[in-house]
């Protein structure tokens, strides 16, 4: 039972929200030993299966009464304490955000923090207080770390549910609280080192793939900036799509895009188209660009007889070589009814290069987001790594999954399902988009319980 002394440190931000006069803190009446009978009641109160649970007030109501007693009893300051437990709780289950593990871990907490708040006013007007802190975490915890189904068989589940219950034990006993902080905040260390080792690996693959996508890419604008729209015969395509992009791309991959072996691949390729245009080429030269053609082939362990084929291919078409029979000459043929054709001497205007190459080339529609602003950028920039998101499906349907990190140099973000797999990568600007227009939105619990405190003591002293 409290005492006097322990009635003048009342919580400051309580009494704020009590009209003026309305009760002396000290004034007790014997409404401590109410008040601790009452949480102990409510304490042994069997839980209805299936059934959602009520606030705390009207619990508290049912249970004065079956002792013939009811809230107008207690004193003020007490009615106030349960009115603002009741009212943080309304406000945590409105909050953008509760999964199931949180929202069960929080059905039985309102007792246990109204005995700490009770019996430790400073619960209420610190926000380093250790229960407070202990709370946060646990809430942090539940919402990342613990599973959607079968959580209640988790080991963290289990000690926030021990943690919460102590609460209302531990509130003249400071150290001990703190001591309880310290061991939770141990655990969840724990499970999110765990959980940072599924995010680095599965990050890595990320980047991997990300890297091979970009080294794709890359030599996809190389070969069709320099072809597209440009007549040539087939042979080149055939060398240019099977061959010697594997040799741009492993080049870029391996060594990047200002390294040696990228410069001289691109030189000889440019070399290459400068000799198809040669009405006359020097025969030396030839002789000399296709050993270094060979030469870089061999260097990638490409098929040895695939490449004098094509090779051979592409030099019977140099000042204009033969023309294919049954075709007329000069006619250009659409890529794609040469390739049918077959023969390589046939004189194609080339649109897009398919490449034999790993990766992805760029999606359609990349870079068109151009109504995006700073502000909406921003926005993606400002996401918490290890946070929650849930983003809309084009059928509709609504997933959740976290934000495992960045892979640079694209600034693509990698998102993930809450055992770490990567579910998918998103291009910061679709990522702005998606946001922009409603299809994404942020999961943040990280100020649940303090943003719900605030809006239950603004609600409290203005109903007053």
């Amino acid at each position: 039972p409290r005492t006097a002394a322990s009635r003048r440190s009342a919580s400051r931000r309580l009494l704020a929200t009590l009209p003026p006069g309305c009760a002396d803190p000290q004034d007790d009446h014997g409404a401590s030993q109410e008040l601790a009978e009452l949480f102990g009641a409510l304490t042994r109160e069997p839980q209805r299966q299936g059934a959602p649970r009520r606030g705390l007030l009207a619990r508290a109501q049912v249970a004065l009464a079956q002792r013939g007693s009811s809230l107008a009893s207690l004193h003020p300051l007490d009615h106030q304490l349960l009115t603002l437990v009741d009212t943080l709780f309304e406000a945590m289950a409105s909050g953008t955000w509760m999964p199931m593990p949180l929202s069960d871990l929080l059905e039985g907490a309102d007792v246990p923090i109204a005995e700490l708040a009770s019996g430790d006013p400073t619960f209420i007007d610190k926000p380093w207080h250790p229960g407070r802190r202990l709370l946060n975490e646990i809430i942090g915890a539940a919402t990342d770390y613990l599973d959607q189904e079968g959580y209640a068989d988790q080991a963290l589940f289990r000690r926030a549910e021990e943690a919460i219950e102590s609460l209302g034990r531990l509130a003249a006993e400071p150290r001990r609280l703190a001591q309880l902080l310290a061991e939770f905040v141990g655990l969840v260390e724990g499970e999110r080192e765990r959980t940072e080792k599924l995010a680095e690996r599965a990050l890595g693959e990320a980047a991997a793939r990300e890297r091979t996508n970009l080294a794709h890419r890359r030599v996809a604008e190389v070969l069709n900036g320099r072809l597209a729209g440009r007549s040539c015969p087939l042979a080149l395509v055939n060398l240019l799509e099977r061959a010697w992009c594997r040799v741009l791309f492993l080049a870029w991959f391996r060594s990047g895009e200002d390294s040696q072996q990228w410069r001289a691949a691109i030189q000889l390729l440019d070399q290459l188209l400068g000799l198809l245009g040669d009405d006359r080429p020097d025969t030396e030269l030839v002789t000399r660009l296709w050993g270094a053609l060979g030469e870089r082939l061999e260097e990638i362990a490409f098929d040895s007889f695939e490449a004098r084929r094509l090779l051979a291919e592409l030099r019977g078409c140099l000042a204009g070589g033969a023309e294919p029979s049954g075709h007329p000459a000069g006619t250009l043929r659409a890529l794609e009814e040469a390739r049918e054709l077959g023969d390589p001497r046939l004189r194609t205007v080339v649109t897009s290069l398919k490449l034999a190459l790993p990766g992805e080339p760029a999606p359609e529609g990349e870079g068109e987001e151009c109504s995006l602003s700073d502000i909406d950028l921003s926005r993606a920039d400002s996401l918490r790594v290890g946070g929650w998101v849930e983003f809309k499906e084009a059928g509709g349907e609504r997933v959740r999954a976290r934000l495992l990190g960045l892979v640079q140099p694209s600034g693509t973000h990698v998102l993930s399902d809450r055992e770490g797999g990567a579910v998918r990568r998103v291009s910061r600007r679709r990522l702005a988009l998606a946001m922009k227009e409603g299809r994404l939105i942020a999961l943040d619990n990280s100020r649940l319980f303090e943003e719900a405190l605030e809006q239950a003591l603004g609600h409290v002293a203005a109903a007053g």
